[in-house]
């Protein structure tokens, strides 16, 4: 999960949240717990399925604890890797609070298969949830807002610009 705000073009990701086996209610629980002033909850485009255990799809569940919830489109994957890539400039993440993004974002890699031994599709593991939710990212931050009364957060110190060279994002 990436907490984010926009402040013009710059794309500020202050926290990224990654766990297993949590519940949608464990999890908005988990937001509510922070001071942010809340938009938008991005879910990715299985969001939108109905889920046979409650017979409800994962946005109804979220937008049942009061938050704003829309499901973002399936895309093609090298669309998304562009849109991600294109980013980079834009993007300050906090060292702390998103390390463990910024490891996802330079582990993402491709499979190369040996009989060919040119990149194919990416691999699927332990880095790449991290890396799907940057792509799934760049696919929608120009629709993201700050909306509400407060200023915007500064930049702190511990803000770094990614350097796309950083990772290899496919």
């Amino acid at each position: 999960m990436i907490l984010l705000q926009r402040l013009h073009s710059e794309v500020r990701i202050l926290e990224y949240l990654e766990g297993s086996h949590q519940s949608l209610p464990e999890w908005v629980a988990e937001l509510q717990k922070r001071r942010y002033v809340w938009g938008t909850d991005y879910l990715p485009h299985d969001g939108g399925q109905t889920r046979g255990q409650t017979g409800k799809t994962d946005a109804q569940v979220v937008r049942s604890f009061g938050r704003s919830v829309e499901v973002m489109p399936r895309s093609d994957i090298e669309v998304g890797i562009r849109a991600a890539r294109g980013m980079f400039p834009r993007v300050y993440m906090d060292e702390v609070k998103c390390a463990r993004l910024v490891d996802c974002l330079k582990r993402y890699r491709r499979s190369v298969p040996v009989s060919t031994g040119e990149p194919a599709s990416p691999v699927h593991d332990e880095y790449s949830h991290g890396a799907d939710a940057f792509r799934g990212l760049g696919m929608i931050v120009d629709k993201i807002r700050n909306a509400g009364d407060r200023a915007p957060l500064e930049v702190l110190p511990s803000f770094t610009t990614f350097d796309a060279s950083m990772g290899a994002l496919g």
